[in-house]
């Protein structure tokens, strides 16, 4: 896919000199302000070709400016990062401890309910893929009365029951193992104890 980019400039008699960065280029006449109009006839000795000198400065100039720019940003993050160490440098013992101990309670408070939504869990028999639909961020009593909620609406849509077979029908006695549905079904509820 190319892109082209387009320059125009006016001239004194209204006619719109147009050159097309990367490809052709050509005149179109017109009022300017009612816009460029072609009239069919390219004009030979108005026509300019873009200076691949000039070019060539411009997409210097460019990466030259990516580059200041990128060096003062790494500038400014050494700059706050020193400047993260100057204000913890100033603070006293007391408020770094006290800053500190806030972030390890609030850590132990998440762990703490995290274990209690667990444990409501194991409570009612709740399995793994049932644990994403019991919330977080609860009280210990709203966990559990949730688990137990969940655990009710769980036994009581049938949920423990055998899924249908889709082997197509019966076939005949079963061989002396069983069906391979049997197997499966056997294994998967092995599985969730």
């Amino acid at each position: 896919m190319r892109i082209r980019l387009h320059r125009y400039r006016y001239s004194s008699e209204g006619t719109v000199v147009g050159a097309t960065l990367g490809g052709s280029t050509g005149t179109l006449t017109g009022d300017p302000a009612t816009g460029p109009q072609d009239d069919g006839q390219g004009n030979e000795s108005q026509q300019q070709q873009p200076d691949p000198t000039k070019l060539q400065a411009e997409l210097e100039r460019w990466k030259r400016q990516a580059r200041d720019n990128e060096t003062r940003a790494k500038a400014n993050a050494d700059a706050a990062r020193k400047l993260a160490e100057i204000e913890d440098s100033t603070k006293s013992d007391t408020e770094r401890l006290t800053a500190k101990s806030a972030k390890l309670e609030a850590d132990l408070g998440s762990a703490n309910a995290e274990v209690a939504r667990l444990t409501a869990a194991i409570k009612h028999g709740l399995g793994f893929e049932d644990l994403v639909l019991l919330p977080r961020g609860l009280s210990v009593e709203e966990t559990e009365s949730a688990a137990k909620l969940l655990s009710e609406r769980i036994q009581g849509s049938g949920r423990q029951q055998d899924p249908p077979s889709f082997d197509g029908g019966t076939r005949g006695t079963p061989a002396a193992g069983g069906s391979f549905d049997s197997t499966v079904r056997d294994a998967l509820r092995n599985r969730r104890r």
